[in-house]
């Protein structure tokens, strides 16, 4: 297997075709995928009608390879040609903390596959949980990420540690979408209550070791005395339920000291 790939080495994409030969659930087994195909490469399915659907290898089992159809099974029949692709990875150098440049080539491929689909189609919705080294928000799986998703939540250790679940930090989570579905009154809510959210984080440690003295900057002052307000807003029982209106309407209040 080593030497066949430092064979192909040269490549960027090799292509291997092989036969439709079973169903099992919602993939089809398809024979002809060589040593060279490995799970997470990408096959493409002839049609009747001399289309091709896109799909996954989902493994590879008994010299078959099954395969998994993103797209509408219709069409498909045995003995029906697949093209298989594969991007090999050995002998490509490291480019970013040990990263080679096929990981990034294929992270779009992977997550564009959500989103909204054709129209009376549907959509797909995916839900990605990214695993961050060090705590390293810029390290380059998420940074990339990032930059491809339309929103992402940030689950922060810190706040795990101190008690507050879920423990999300609000202001490193963003939404691309949030504006959209939000009306101009509650956007202005969001946009009331990140203000003192994020004087507060500047100022944290300056307040935490006793540095700052009340009444130095009437800002910072109206931050620290919201922040407790805004981590019982945050808080959440695993059982607790609240409607969007009721949670803007409690956001309402916050800065105005009523709760």
């Amino acid at each position: 297997m080593r030497a066949l790939l430092k064979e192909i080495e040269p490549f960027s994409v090799l292509t291997h075709f092989g036969r439709a030969a079973g169903i099992e659930g919602l993939a089809f087994e398809v024979t002809g995928a060589v040593g060279a195909v490995s799970s997470g490469g990408q096959a493409r399915l002839s049609l009747g009608n001399g289309e091709k659907i896109s799909c996954e290898v989902v493994g590879l089992r008994d010299g078959r390879a099954p395969v998994m159809p993103l797209g509408p099974l219709d069409g498909i029949s045995l003995g029906a040609r697949a093209d298989f692709e594969n991007r090999p990875s050995a002998g490509e150098t490291p480019t970013s903390k040990g990263y080679t440049p096929t990981v990034c080539a294929e992270l779009p491929r992977l997550l564009e596959r959500a989103g909204p689909g054709c129209a009376g189609h549907g959509s797909n919705t995916g839900l990605f949980t990214v695993l961050v080294e060090g705590d390293d928000h810029n390290e380059p799986i998420s940074d990339a990420v990032r930059g491809i998703l339309d929103g992402h939540v940030v689950l922060d250790r810190a706040i795990a540690e101190r008690g507050r679940f879920p423990a999300i930090n609000v202001l490193k989570s963003v939404s691309r979408a949030m504006p959209a579905c939000n009306s101009d009154v509650e956007q202005s809510l969001v946009f009331r209550a990140r203000a003192p959210m994020t004087l507060y984080e500047d100022m944290a440690e300056l307040v935490g070791v006793g540095a700052y003295k009340v009444g130095t900057n009437p800002e910072v002052d109206n931050a620290v005395a919201l922040h407790p307000k805004f981590e019982v807003f945050l808080a959440q029982k695993k059982d607790e339920q609240a409607g969007l209106n009721e949670s803007y309407a409690a956001l309402a209040n916050i800065p105005e000291g009523r709760r």
